[in-house]
């Protein structure tokens, strides 16, 4: 005996589908998919939604976005697996995106670890912000001196919002972009190592505490 066909989609899962094409202007409006569409699904078309995003794979926030909300209103476990194997393996901005929305799937270690990653591998409108953005809430001491060792290793794009976040994470910025220390924070928009030296030297002298931005075991 035939099995019977699929349902038809729904109007709403349809609209769901549809809002997973992102034009130009979606993309610089950081418009996301369509989560009260998905939130409406019946049970059925919501697993069918989750599987169509677990097959797509999870490439930017608005996937992880979508897969959240299906895990986290199921606790689907092919969902929260996915997420799981994201936090692992994808790249830095999916990885920053699942620890905010899934902070539950991050122990410590993970969360660290994550972070650490990101603060390596992170490049500006590619998952920087977003690494810089969780180190505000999460900075145990090994991610201090990655923030540190970025402060150094890392090119002039890169540097000024380093220490304007290490000005923040000290007291003495209101918050993590420094706006009024700008001028401060521009002297490390420099690929000289002479200037640059003096930059960390002078951030160093700031927060009082000389000895932490080079030591690796200072608690």
């Amino acid at each position: 005996m035939p099995l019977p066909p699929p349902p038809a989609a729904s109007g709403t899962y349809r609209r769901f589908v549809a809002s997973l094409s992102i034009d130009y202007e979606k993309w610089r409006e950081g418009t996301g998919y369509d989560l009260e569409a998905l939130a409406a699904l019946p049970a059925h078309e919501q697993r069918r939604a989750e599987r169509l995003l677990i097959e797509r794979g999870l490439r930017n926030w608005r996937d992880v976005d979508a897969l959240a909300q299906l895990a986290l209103a199921s606790a689907s476990p092919r969902a929260l697996a996915a997420l799981r194997d994201a936090l692992q393996h994808g790249p830095v901005p999916v990885r920053m995106r699942v620890v905010r929305r899934c902070p539950q799937l991050a122990d410590a270690a993970t969360r660290t670890a994550s972070l650490l990653r990101a603060l390596r591998e992170g490049e500006p409108m590619q998952g920087l912000s977003e690494a810089l953005d969780e180190a505000v809430a999460w900075h145990p001491t090994p991610v201090i001196h990655a923030l540190w060792q970025a402060l150094r290793e890392r090119d002039a794009r890169v540097a000024p919002t380093v220490a304007a976040l290490l000005l923040h994470l000290h007291g003495l910025a209101r918050q993590r972009l420094a706006l009024e220390h700008r001028p401060f924070v521009l002297r490390f928009a420099t690929d000289d190592p002479a200037a640059c030296a003096a930059a960390i030297a002078a951030l160093r002298a700031r927060i009082g505490d000389p000895d932490f931005s080079s030591n690796p075991q200072a608690t």
